[in-house]
C-alpha cells in the first residue's frame, strides 16, 4: 500500500493578480429563446514554475439549435492569472513529470468559475 502525500495548500499565498476577458460575444434574437439551449464548457490550465504563476483559462459557449427561428450566441473566453508563493511545495517531481497538487487545482478552478459566474452575470443582465 502507498503512502498518501499530505498535501502542502495553502490558500493565503495565492494571489489572484489578472483577469482579461479574451473573448465575449453576445447575440441574442428579438424573438426569445425556447428550451433547446446548449452550454459547452472548457478548461485549461498553464503552469510557469520558475515565475510561481499559474494561467486558468475558462471557455463558456451557450448556443440555441441552428435550425431555430429563436437564436442565442454567447461566448466568453476568460484568463485568470495567480501567483502562487509556495507552487513548489505544491508539486511532486520525477524525471519524466511533474504533479500538481489537486487541491491547488480545486482551489484555482473553484476560484475562476466563480469569479465566471459573477461576470456572466452582469455581462448578461445589462
Amino acid at each position: 500500500m502507498s503512502k498518501k502525500k499530505i498535501s502542502n495548500f495553502n490558500s493565503d499565498l495565492i494571489s489572484l493578480l489578472k483577469i482579461d476577458i479574451i473573448e465575449q460575444m453576445i447575440k441574442f434574437s428579438q424573438t426569445g429563446i425556447d428550451d433547446s439551449l446548449v452550454l459547452k464548457l472548457g478548461k485549461k490550465i498553464d503552469h510557469n514554475f520558475e515565475k510561481k504563476m499559474c494561467r486558468v483559462r475558462l471557455y463558456f459557449d451557450f448556443f440555441t439549435n441552428e435550425e431555430s427561428e429563436e437564436t442565442l450566441s454567447v461566448i466568453f473566453h476568460i484568463d485568470y492569472h495567480f501567483l502562487i508563493d509556495n507552487i513548489d511545495d505544491c508539486m511532486l517531481k520525477d524525471d519524466e513529470k511533474i504533479m500538481i497538487d489537486a487541491t491547488l487545482t480545486s482551489h484555482l478552478l473553484a476560484i475562476a468559475y466563480s469569479t465566471s459566474r459573477g461576470i456572466l452575470h452582469e455581462r448578461l443582465s445589462n
